[in-house]
């Protein structure tokens, strides 16, 4: 999970906290100082024990957070001299080198979507993904 995911997720439980904090400033009696006091008092607590929560989920940076994804095939997926079917991809912008994942998968070509199954070294292990391709145009 991405910093700007947690602060989202700390930021959407805003509203709760200010709900039990108004709920508890309304159903306290007694004087109004002392009201305010506890219900600032929760509303603090219960987003400081949000945020503490959101902190021990673990972030998902680097090749974790790669497998998965989707990315276009750039080049001609070609059998090399050590029988590994290697070419090209894009994924967020970058040119990566990539392998198909099992050789019992189809070859990709040019423009395809794949998915990424893993990653050895700085190649992309991938499996082509199924899907609609595009054929001729009808009435041409």
């Amino acid at each position: 999970m991405s910093r700007a995911q947690r602060s989202l997720l700390v930021l959407a439980a805003f509203p709760s906290s200010a709900a039990l904090a108004t709920l508890a400033f309304v159903a306290l009696d007694g004087d109004w100082v002392l009201r305010l006091i506890v219900a600032a008092g929760l509303f603090a607590g219960s987003e400081l024990l949000l945020a503490h929560g959101v902190s021990r989920i673990p972030a998902r940076v680097g090749p974790e957070a790669m497998i998965g994804r989707r990315a276009e095939v750039l080049s001609e997926f070609v059998t090399g001299a050590r029988g590994a079917c290697t070419g090209y991809v894009r994924l967020d912008g970058e040119r990566w080198q990539a392998r198909v994942a099992s050789p019992l998968n189809a070859h990709p070509e040019t423009g395809d979507q794949v998915r990424i199954d893993g990653i050895e070294n700085l190649t992309l292990l991938v499996s082509r993904t199924p899907g609609p391709r595009c054929g001729p145009r009808l009435g041409s």
